[in-house]
């Protein structure tokens, strides 16, 4: 099971949304729409957002980068994980062999 975390990269405000979507729970903006709409009629999309931007941890370590690039996707989403992968060796949060390693199975060599 992946572990829930907020993460910064694609998030609008705290990155529960962005953490939700990385654990493999449906899209960001499905998450946004569901805040929303439960903060429109009660309050309690509000309410449980916050509790989890307080309670959830933000994504720092390299332990949940390495998940998060190893996820795959289009075109796109690769060319954010190898930027993101730059940004970690750059950084020192990953050696040159784990580097390596991590650009084969996102470009698809591995």
């Amino acid at each position: 099971m992946t572990k829930l975390v907020r993460v910064k990269e694609g998030s609008k405000i705290a990155g529960v949304c962005s953490g939700l979507e990385a654990c493999g729970n449906g899209s960001s903006l499905l998450w946004r729409l569901a805040f929303v709409v439960l903060a429109l009629f009660g309050g309690g999309g509000l309410l449980i957002y916050v509790v989890m931007a307080i309670v959830l941890p933000q994504e720092n370590s390299a332990l949940d980068a390495k998940r998060k690039l190893s996820m795959g996707g289009d075109a796109e989403a690769v060319e954010r994980q190898l930027q993101h992968l730059q940004i970690m060796k750059d950084k020192s949060l990953i050696d040159e062999n784990e580097y390596l390693e991590l650009r084969k199975k996102i470009i698809g060599l591995d």
